[in-house]
C-alpha cells in the first residue's frame, strides 16, 4: 500500500502576477475543488513535485510523485490584504481502489 493523502500542496498567491495573470493556476484549482466527488471530472492525473526551501536556490524537485486518480478533499485560500499576498493549501487523495498506482520517482 502507498500514500493515501497528500496534504501539503501549498503556495503563494499575489496581488499581481506579471508572469502568469491573475493567479490563473490557482484559479483553476479553485474550480478543481468544486466539482462534486461523484463526478467522472473530479479525477486528474495529478504530478506532485516536492521542492524543499533549503536545498537551493534552483527550485528542483527532490521527489516527484504522481497520483493517476487524484480528487481533491480540501482546498482553502488566506490572504493578507496589508501585503497583497495570499496563500493556498490544497489536500489531495488519491482513488482508494487506485492506491497502488502511484507512483514516485525516487
Amino acid at each position: 500500500m502507498w500514500i493515501e493523502t497528500i496534504s501539503v500542496v501549498a503556495g503563494k498567491l499575489l496581488a499581481t502576477n506579471a508572469e502568469f495573470g491573475s493567479n490563473s493556476a490557482t484559479s483553476e484549482l479553485f474550480a478543481w475543488a468544486q466539482v462534486p466527488a461523484q463526478s467522472a471530472d473530479a479525477y486528474r492525473d495529478v504530478t506532485v513535485d516536492v521542492i524543499s526551501e533549503v536545498a537551493s536556490n534552483d527550485e528542483k524537485p527532490f521527489r516527484e510523485i504522481h497520483l493517476p486518480n487524484a480528487f481533491v478533499v480540501n482546498y482553502s485560500e488566506r490572504y493578507n490584504d496589508k501585503m497583497g499576498v495570499g496563500e493556498f493549501a490544497l489536500t489531495l487523495r488519491q482513488k482508494v481502489d487506485k492506491l497502488d498506482d502511484v507512483k514516485s520517482n525516487k
